[in-house]
């Protein structure tokens, strides 16, 4: 498994690099999530009908709980991320810190997705390409595998289902 994993990342990492991809990845590497996110959830509170709300509430909800819970997954697996563990990583924007499994990124994207999928479904298709496009930006750069990536992907969609399911039956009624 663990060679299939590092032959995956090699792939990703060193095959299907392009300059053009190195630009657009940069560029929204420089972009604050947490910034983005907590933006998108305010103006859905206070800038819409009392399903948009609603769903802003869920949102960021949901982004809180996904956080908290890879980053405990984190602590306690203690994965090195690849370029502390493997030779010729190309690493496009300087070392990261922090453990490797799961993708924080993966994790949080996956999790926003299912919530805007659950809510919006005419959003489901273009919502869970910026989540895989997302996630793929991990390998890309040289920060995680790809098991990171698939773990924090399955975590962050199970976060998000149930934490819509939960709030749709029990609160928003």
């Amino acid at each position: 498994m663990i060679a299939i994993d590092h032959a995956i990342f090699f792939f990703i990492n060193s095959h299907l690099v392009h300059p053009v991809c190195d630009v657009i990845t940069k560029f929204f590497i420089q972009i604050p999530g947490e910034i983005c996110i907590a933006f998108i959830g305010a103006l859905g509170l206070f800038a819409g009908r009392k399903y948009t709300k609603f769903s802003s509430l869920i949102f960021l909800s949901a982004f809180v709980i996904a956080r908290y819970s890879y980053k405990t997954v984190k602590l306690f697996v203690q994965r090195p991320r690849p370029f502390q563990t493997l030779d010729n990583v190309r690493l496009l924007l300087g070392p990261h810190d922090g453990f490797s499994f799961p993708s924080g990124h993966a994790t949080t994207s996956f999790c926003l997705a299912t919530v805007i999928a659950m809510r919006y479904p005419k959003l489901r298709y273009p919502i869970f390409i910026v989540a895989i496009l997302v996630a793929l930006s991990r390998p890309y750069i040289g920060v995680h595998y790809p098991s990171d990536i698939l773990v924090g992907s399955i975590l962050g969609i199970f976060i998000g289902y149930i934490v819509t399911k939960t709030a749709t039956k029990y609160v928003e009624k």
